[in-house]
């Protein structure tokens, strides 16, 4: 997939600095720092939800973990043996 950027100067400049650091094109470092920058927010995604699901915790809106067992097992007739 081909996508077009368009770089403030600064940024631009940044980037050339970056590529010419490393000894590699522009693109590739463009390519690269645009890949950790998904997965950066990827683990934001996962660690606000990580906070999310504590507060609900904190706040009793959630339910412990043997008490939804229970009610599940009950529910659909499973026994631990």
């Amino acid at each position: 997939m081909a996508i077009t950027l368009e770089l403030a100067p600064t940024s631009e400049a940044m980037l050339s600095d970056l590529a010419d650091r490393d000894g590699q094109d522009r693109k590739t470092v463009a390519v690269s720092l645009l890949a950790a920058a998904l997965e950066h927010a990827a683990h934001e995604r996962e660690a606000e939800a990580v906070l999310e699901g504590l507060a609900d915790s904190l706040a009793g809106r959630a339910t412990p973990l043997a008490q939804w067992d229970a009610k599940f097992r009950a529910r659909h007739n499973i026994s631990l043996a």
